[in-house]
């Protein structure tokens, strides 16, 4: 790309929108609900008359949505009830918004943490209920792309006690964008280990491994971290049964080929555990006979009602139709650039004598979108001014006792350096006593033995190993797959590749079901045992067109001068692509990310053979 087109004018500051606006797609903007690093959240309503929350995408998620596009679209199709419609992307003044459905309740974070406060856990049975409509929901999502983000404040609890999987393809947006170490991200530990690494390492095992410290979260009752989920899932052991903990460590692994590898296989272990649990007389129900075992009560659990379940749980009701709406949650505290709320008067009170606030924090008021410190807005001002004397007394405190610690720590210095001088000389002489007379009685103590004669047979070994790059083996490239790279005609939308219910990917030969594990431990003699061929690699290449034409497309309209790329990646005997690399003279950071996209989403034919590396020239006469 040409110098001039890198420089872009500066982005002005986004100003949120007004109440009435009217969006693409009939879309009406209702009020303002917050910010985030992914962008402003809006609360809007659809022509179909559901409540949607409207995203204005932050710059480093906008670039994300064409290189995205073909996933978007495709979980605007899924309907499941424990997972939260998606709508198409619409456009406001030529930036992206994105658009999902508004889920009333609260999440399940915050519906554990009650149950915490009052002493206790969800139990065995109400909890594995919960991730048995968490897993039939994951089997629905897995059909056009993971989640990537399954956290305990991304699954919400609606008032009728319904488990609802939420920020779906936005959580991949802000994944991406963004980074797994984040400030989003970074204190949650469901996030899989290779998603933090590199977040286009996405598949349906790294919610495998989220859906496993949800299961700690809600057996426990204590939100896990990276240090104490060992020590929480051997608790669970002690409590319950070691199949649980068998299935947890499962799910959990740090490396994904130890996972659990398809839905099939986790249900099948969630069904184990049941009965497992059961007959032990652990799960809070009569000890069931053979016959009820086997009839599958677990396959049952995504059928059983939720609804008592969160009995005594506050739920939050709709939000109210009129500009500012939630009752009198009418204030959204605004700290470190982001926006939190809103908060009802005594909320924000309580966050000032918690001093996670002060009179000079901005707040913003819904009902009038005015914008003011909290000293200076009348119904907070005499509560800020009667509070400042005591907070200033309290640190007054605090300082004065930190003064007396630092002057009774100067006087123990004192003290103890006065020891030191006097003692010091004393330590010596005895020293030197002890050189004179001691050595000269225990010098026997000091003969060196003989060498033993097989140190003097041993040489330094004269061999390093290091890690040899991969050998690429260059493809011939189809001639019509180039030239139809030119070919700016729209293209024929595809379907994002993922696993269907029957296990099978579109575009692949051979079961999609065998994971790497399988591959590991023994060959399948379905597979062929040869290594794939120029054709079948094209045969690939040429059935994802598509989504090479949208890289090369912006590229090329760009840079007319621009020649192509030569991509290098390896093929996993199970048709995964992996080790994706970009190389050509100038090739920008879009066209690498979008390329590194679309080759690993590809999925080659299944074969037996050691993984094969392949470089393939994308050369444009």
């Amino acid at each position: 790309m040409t110098e001039e087109s890198d420089v872009r004018p500066p982005r002005p500051p986004e100003m949120p929108m007004k109440p009435g606006t009217r969006l693409g797609e009939g879309i009406e903007i209702e009020r303002y609900l917050g910010r985030s690093e992914g962008g402003l959240s809006y609360l809007g309503r659809h022509p179909s008359g559901m409540s949607v929350v409207v995203k204005s995408l932050a710059p480093a998620l906008e670039e994300l949505v064409p290189a995205l596009q073909d996933e978007l679209v495709s979980l605007c199709a899924l309907d499941h009830p424990s997972l939260q419609r998606v709508f198409p992307v619409v456009e406001q003044d030529g930036r992206p918004l994105f658009v999902s459905e508004y889920v009333e309740g609260t999440t399940l974070r915050g519906a554990v943490a009650q149950v915490a406060e009052r002493g206790g856990d969800f139990g065995f049975r109400p909890a594995y209920n919960v991730l048995g409509h968490i897993a039939a929901a994951l089997d629905e999502l897995h059909t056009v792309s993971p989640h990537g983000v399954l956290t305990a404040n991304n699954v919400f609890v609606e008032a009728n006690g319904r488990v609802r999987i939420a920020n779906i393809g936005f959580g991949r947006l802000m994944l991406a964008g963004l980074g797994g170490d984040s400030d989003a991200f970074r204190d949650t530990a469901s996030i899989a280990p290779e998603v933090r690494a590199d977040p286009w390492d996405i598949s349906e095992v790294s919610d495998f491994y989220s859906l496993g410290v949800l299961a700690v979260h809600l057996w426990t009752g204590q939100e896990p971290t990276a240090a104490s989920l060992p020590h929480l899932i051997e608790a669970l052991e002690e409590k319950y049964v070691p199949e649980i903990g068998q299935l947890l460590r499962s799910l959990v692994a740090d490396e994904s080929v130890m996972r659990i590898a398809t839905s099939a296989e986790l249900h099948a272990e969630l069904a184990a555990l049941l009965r497992a649990v059961r007959l032990a007389g652990r799960s809070g129900e009569p000890i069931p006979g053979p016959e009820s075992v086997e009839r599958g009560a677990a396959q049952r659990a995504t059928d059983d009602d939720l609804g008592s379940l969160f009995d005594g749980i506050e739920l939050p009701d709709a939000p109210g139709g009129g500009e500012g709406g939630g009752g009198g949650d009418r204030w959204i505290v605004q700290r470190a650039g982001r926006d939190y709320g809103p908060y009802g008067s005594e909320q924000v009170l309580r966050q000032l004598h918690a001093d996670e606030i002060d009179e000079y924090t901005a707040i913003l008021d819904t009902h009038t979108r005015e914008v003011q410190d909290l000293i200076d807005i009348p119904e907070f001002s005499d509560a800020v001014k009667a509070y400042i004397p005591q907070r200033e007394a309290r640190l007054e405190a605090e300082r004065e006792r930190r003064e007396e610690l630092q002057r009774t720590a100067k006087r123990a210095g004192v003290t103890t350096f006065v020891s030191l001088f006097v003692l010091a000389p004393l330590l010596l002489l005895g020293l030197v006593a002890f050189l004179v007379f001691g050595l000269g009685q225990g010098a026997y103590l000091f003969v060196q033995p003989d060498p033993y004669p097989f140190a003097s047979v041993m040489r330094p070994f004269p061999y390093t190993f290091e890690v040899e790059a991969p050998e690429y083996e260059t493809i011939a490239a189809d001639p019509d797959l180039l030239a139809s790279l030119r070919d700016f005609s729209e293209p024929e939308p595809t379907r994002r590749r993922g696993r269907t219910r029957s296990g099978a990917a579109a575009g692949t030969a051979g079961p999609e079901e065998e994971s790497v594990e399988d591959f590991v431990l023994d060959f399948d003699s379905s597979r062929p045992a040869r290594r794939l061929s120029q054709d079948e690699i094209n045969g690939t290449l040429r059935a994802s067109l598509g989504s090479f034409q949208r890289c090369f497309e912006p590229e090329l309209r760009a840079n007319p001068g621009f020649r192509g790329a030569t991509l290098n990646f390896s093929i996993h005997p199970n048709g995964r692509p992996f080790n994706v690399s970009v190389e050509g003279a100038r090739v920008s950071a879009s066209l690498n990310t979008c390329l590194t996209s679309a080759v690993r989403r590809l999925r080659f034919p299944q074969y037996n053979d050691v993984p094969m590396s392949v470089r393939y020239p994308f050369v444009l006469q």
